[in-house]
């Protein structure tokens, strides 16, 4: 008798529970929410939630209905038409949650309620794995602010009031109202909620950015993808001139896929696919299957033979490298000597004595002393005057110190050896441009001075070798670039007047002054 008693308590139970039960109600975020109770209550009606822990949120009774708490809202005339619905005017994230009707202490209905989240209502930060990340409001608070998980809305993490922050949970700290996360992992990823004294304030989403990996493998080897979170995923196999699509999904130590692949994929802590063929190539993403996020993308290279071990990808890479500067360094070594050849190509030009007229053609005798032939005192002072050339072409930030040190030289050759020179006049010529393209240049005038007291030495009549000195000419040529020589002037030095000009002998002109960068050029 007793056990049937029992039985029929048990089935009275039951059948109060599922009549009671009602559907959960589904609504977007901040959207309003009804919670139907379509039950009569002579007495006092009440919503709680279930777990009793926030006390009264709305109440009727036969005379008035009155909101408890703000946002949660019953109305008289439905209350006596035997509706006992709650409305919930603005349903976020923390009111996610089951609640419960009672009539004078019974229980009438219990409802529950599911706040939907969208990507394009929520604000969302994406860092990459391990990063820091900062979530934020757009509004202020000016109480105490708390995060949380959206779905855990009692679990603080971190907390701020207008004195003191604190951090309720490793890895989570608060300035202001701003939530900094030290280390985002994948178990950190999904939605934040900020409460201001205890009423929302915003949601923000954290995002990790998807990995990249790359694998090479031979065929007829396996590929083994990590899953990464212990969520639910998808697997989406794409590939160039092929279609994409879902092959397989994993949830935990459970494994659906394709026909296709059935037979050659299986689960432990990674996801293994066997006997892979070079039409297997391709990108492999790993995606939360509830969120549609992808976590990782694998891209598999499928080779016929050995695949090169680490260790020689990166000393091919080394000698790439070096191969590279190798080539660079030698570029730019030729280039230089070509400048410098053609800098010290000494090819000077001057008339002969017996000439009548500059402009006879054939009557050129050429003397070109070479810089590194010899050791009389003209091929010394060339080298010298070659060097200046060059030092005037580069440019180089001691450059007055250089042209100081080859000027000197030359003085002191001079003075060493007071004798004749073969060809003192085209010395002079050669120096007398020097002075032309160093004059316009400010704080050289103490170089310019020098040269022309070197100059006029030159000139003594014991260092001449002719009565009769006839003038002589050079062309000059203004270096633009290292594959391009322009602008060819011609320069005359007259001995007989002692005057440097430009043209030739019979029509000369006065040189430009602060032309620069000149090069000895061959007439012929």
């Amino acid at each position: 008798m007793q056990s049937s008693c029992s039985a029929l308590c048990v089935l009275i139970l039951l059948v109060t529970t599922f009549t009671a039960a009602v559907p959960p109600v589904k609504v977007k975020l901040h959207d309003s929410a009804t919670l139907p109770c379509s039950k009569r209550c002579s007495g006092s009606a009440k919503w709680t939630l279930f777990d009793k822990s926030s006390g009264t949120l709305a109440e009727c009774d036969q005379t008035s209905c009155r909101s408890v708490k703000e946002g949660y809202q019953m109305t008289l005339a439905a209350y006596r038409a035997g509706d006992l619905s709650l409305i919930i005017t603005d349903a976020d994230f923390t009111k996610s949650n089951t609640y419960a009707c009672d009539c004078d202490g019974k229980d009438l209905c219990d409802v529950t309620l599911q706040v939907e989240h969208s990507e394009s209502t929520i604000p969302s930060v994406k860092v990459n794995l391990h990063d820091s990340a900062n979530l934020s409001c757009s509004e202020r608070c000016s109480g105490l602010a708390r995060w949380t998980k959206y779905h855990k809305p009692t679990d603080a993490l971190a907390e701020c009031n207008q004195t003191d922050c604190r951090s309720v949970k490793e890895g989570y700290q608060m300035i202001h109202d701003r939530l900094t996360i030290t280390d985002a992992d994948f178990t950190k990823r999904g939605w934040y909620t900020c409460l201001c004294d205890g009423t929302y304030l915003c949601d923000v989403a954290l995002r990790i950015e998807a990995l990249n990996t790359p694998r090479q493998i031979k065929a007829g080897e396996s590929v083994f993808l990590d899953l990464d979170i212990s969520d639910p995923v998808e697997v989406i196999y794409s590939s160039t001139g092929s279609s994409s699509g879902q092959i397989c999904t994993v949830d935990g130590h459970s494994l659906q896929c394709k026909p296709e692949y059935k037979q050659r994929a299986s689960v432990q802590t990674v996801l293994e696919l066997k006997e892979i063929k070079p039409s297997d190539s391709g990108d492999y993403t790993i995606r939360d299957f509830r969120n549609k996020e992808d976590i990782h993308i694998y891209t598999v290279t499928i080779s016929d033979g050995e695949p090169l071990p680490r260790w020689a990808i990166a000393l091919i890479a080394v000698v790439a490298v070096v191969a590279f500067l190798a080539v660079g360094i030698l570029i730019c070594f030729l280039r230089n000597k070509k400048i410098r050849e053609v800098l010290k190509t000494e090819s000077i030009f001057y008339w002969k004595p017996e000439q009548n007229s500059p402009s006879e053609t054939g009557s050129l005798n050429v003397e070109a002393p070479s810089p590194d032939v010899g050791d009389h005192d003209d091929g010394l002072i060339h080298n010298l005057i070659g060097d200046i050339e060059e030092i005037l072409t580069q440019n180089p930030p001691n450059l007055g110190e250089q042209i100081s040190d080859r000027i000197s030289r030359i003085e002191g050759i001079l003075t060493d050896d007071p004798g004749p020179l073969q060809n003192p006049d085209v010395l002079i010529a050669r120096m007398s441009d020097i002075i032309e393209r160093l004059d316009p240049i400010p704080n050289y005038s103490d170089l310019v001075t020098h040269l022309q007291i070197i100059i006029n030495i030159i000139r003594d009549p014991m260092r001449q070798t002719t009565e009769n000195p006839e003038p002589v000419r050079i062309q000059s040529t203004i270096i633009r670039s290292p594959e391009a020589v322009q602008n060819s002037r011609t320069i005359t030095y007259d001995p007989r007047t002692e005057s440097v000009a430009q043209g030739d002998p019979q029509e000369t002109t006065p040189l430009n002054k602060g032309s620069q960068n000149t090069e000895l050029q061959n007439l012929h």
